[in-house]
């Protein structure tokens, strides 16, 4: 079975979530609401138009989300 391979990014500095490879959507974990950031709880968010950079550790905690347990892999993985 193939594995997923999964990228966590911030959108548009408001919005941290993840891609899966292929996948023209993002899966949001958290948004901030004074910024404009989307809501986990509505789903999938496009990425048309948006601006997105690689999540770092900082913006787990800035964003109070747990580190996933394969987020340092990534990073050496780039």
């Amino acid at each position: 079975m193939p594995k997923n391979i999964v990228k966590y990014v911030v959108k548009d500095e408001n919005t941290l979530g993840y891609l899966i490879e292929g996948s023209p959507f993002m899966g949001v974990l958290h948004g901030s609401v004074l910024k404009g950031g989307h809501d986990w709880k509505n789903g999938p968010v496009s990425l048309f138009g948006a601006v997105t950079r690689p999540a770092t550790e900082e913006d787990f905690k800035a964003y109070r989300v747990a580190l996933p347990c394969d987020f340092f892999g990534q990073i050496k993985a780039v």
